[in-house]
């Protein structure tokens, strides 16, 4: 039995136990099996109380597993980027959604600044910890530290009303 087909039936049978079934799905010429796309359409994403925290959103487009989710649903949610350049991006990218509130912070354990490290060129990669990168295989000629917004879970919540 190859990878995909073990993969496949194991992941067949952990959404049986949910009564959900997981499918082929037919996109851009090929065949692919996106399970996170497969179970939110599962569990009612056109409700208009479907809500969403996306940490680290990027740009809201590259490499952005639910970016078509909240176009297609017009989801509400929160979308969370540290980086400054790429925030700029990321509000430009869903520009006119309203139902989407943008948080140029970085989700930590207390609020307030922190050192954060970024790969230059690279818009989806940075970290509270540099070893991180260093583990990616970037060295400190690739690596930028810089001073980032942070905020808990308990204070975005709460600043924006969530329950």
């Amino acid at each position: 039995m190859g990878a995909f087909s073990f993969a496949r039936k194991s992941l067949q049978a952990h959404a049986a136990k949910y009564n959900l079934q997981i499918e082929r799905k037919y996109e851009f010429g090929e065949f692919r099996l996106d399970v996170l796309e497969l179970l939110v359409e599962q569990s009612h994403p056109e409700d208009p109380n479907f809500f969403f925290i996306q940490v680290g959103a990027n740009d809201g487009e590259a490499n952005d597993p639910i970016h078509k989710m909240i176009r297609r649903y017009n989801w509400r949610g929160i979308l969370l980027e540290p980086q400054p350049d790429v925030f700029r991006h990321l509000i430009r990218n869903y520009q006119g959604c309203d139902r989407l509130i943008f948080e140029n912070a970085a989700l930590a354990k207390q609020n307030g600044q922190m050192p954060f490290w970024m790969v230059a060129g690279q818009t989806g990669l940075g970290s509270f910890d540099e070893a991180v990168l260093h583990r990616s295989g970037f060295t400190n000629s690739q690596i930028t530290k810089g001073t980032v917004a942070a905020i808990s879970a308990n204070a975005l919540l709460a600043k924006h009303n969530v329950s």
